[in-house]
């Protein structure tokens, strides 16, 4: 499979991520350095010391919780998150499951890598929608549509022009 097309090939890997060890606090002040730099801050993952992802939480969650209270006491510990090697139609299909925002990638080792947003998603849904059509239209697969020679291209669309010479000639009818 190629790497374009798994997740990733369409990860971002600028993103947020904190230790579980942080309190609510120092998370915030963290959280001023980078997200000016982050390619979306509508989650905060959290990690453990060697990177692993271990827990979620929205960045109201953070604002609303006291100062001095640890990230791993507020955090969300079941994270819904994608191997690396995963599909792009399938991060698709789990992203709109759970109506994610984005979502984090993992390795073997579940340590965070890098995150999808659904703007990233909508991309790959549409690029796949786009594939569908034209092989349902009888374009060469994997090639634009100006390859091939004229004459190949109308052998190739001569029975779909028939069927639609014949089923408007019914139709008038």
């Amino acid at each position: 499979e190629n790497v374009k097309d798994s997740a990733g090939g369409i990860m971002s890997t600028v993103y947020i991520s904190l230790r579980e060890g942080m309190t609510v606090e120092t998370a915030i002040h963290t959280l001023r350095e980078m997200a000016p730099d982050a390619e979306t801050t509508y989650y905060v993952y959290v990690t453990n010391a060697s990177g692993a992802l271990v827990g979620v939480l929205s960045l109201r969650e953070l604002i609303v919780a006291q100062p001095s209270t640890f990230i791993r006491s507020i955090m969300r510990r079941n994270v819904i998150s994608v191997h690396v090697d995963e599909d792009q139609e399938e991060v698709a299909r789990v992203v709109s499951k759970y109506n994610l925002l984005a979502i984090p990638v993992i390795d073997a080792d579940n340590r965070l890598l890098g995150i999808i947003t659904v703007d990233d998603v909508l991309d790959v849904v549409q690029e796949e929608a786009t594939e569908d059509v034209l092989r349902m239209a009888g374009a060469p697969q994997g090639t634009h549509r100006d390859s091939g020679t004229p004459l190949a291209k109308t052998r190739k669309r001569l029975p779909w022009l028939y069927t639609l010479l014949f089923g408007e000639i019914l139709a008038a009818g």
